[in-house]
């Protein structure tokens, strides 16, 4: 199998070996090449990302934990990129009407090899009730979205306190809550 792989390596083009050309057809065409190579390339380096990704993920829960221990964390693996969703809620049955999108805290973040080893969060925000006299249905706090390069467990159980103090200063204003806020805080 080695020996096919190897045999397989040496039949892709090089860099050097891919011509430049102005005709588009013919550009697309050596794109192609590029991006198959790329592919193949990194299909022969899953096992080294898994491993990596396995690591992030344990860190990433065990951080979660450590801050927010009733509460839940969901890592997905989508397309080689690892999103993660934190929830102040334990289970579907601590929120309004059974739907995980009616936790009052909505965390989110993308962790992906090909961002140069950085965590991009995509929100962070809490749903709190409106001041007195609004039409609104409710308001967001929310904290700035970070990128964090080089994520350990350090760094995101940072983060996640900076989040867990957002949630303590807001806790006497959330709307519908089916849980005790002193037990996940």
């Amino acid at each position: 199998m080695k020996r096919l792989e190897s045999q397989l390596i040496q039949r892709l083009p090089t860099e050097e070996q891919i011509p430049e050309v102005k005709s588009k057809r013919v550009s697309h065409a050596v794109h192609r090449q590029r991006v198959l190579r790329e592919q193949f390339l990194l299909y022969n380096n899953m096992e080294v990302i898994m491993e990596h990704n396995e690591k992030f993920i344990a860190d990433v829960k065990s951080a979660w934990a450590e801050v927010f221990p009733n509460s839940r964390c969901i890592v997905r693996n989508i397309m080689g990129s690892l999103c993660f969703n934190g929830y102040l809620s334990k289970d579907n049955s601590e929120v309004a009407n059974s739907i995980l999108l009616n936790d009052p805290l909505s965390y989110s973040g993308w962790y992906s090899l090909d961002n140069n080893d950085v965590f991009k969060e995509e929100a962070a925000s809490l749903s709190i009730a409106p001041p007195a006299g609004s039409y609104l249905a409710f308001v967001s706090a929310s904290l700035r979205r970070k990128s964090i390069k080089q994520p350990d467990r350090e760094k995101l159980v940072k983060r996640f306190v900076e989040l867990r103090e957002l949630v303590r200063s807001n806790k006497d204003n959330m709307i519908q809550l089916h849980f005790n806020i002193n037990e996940k805080v």
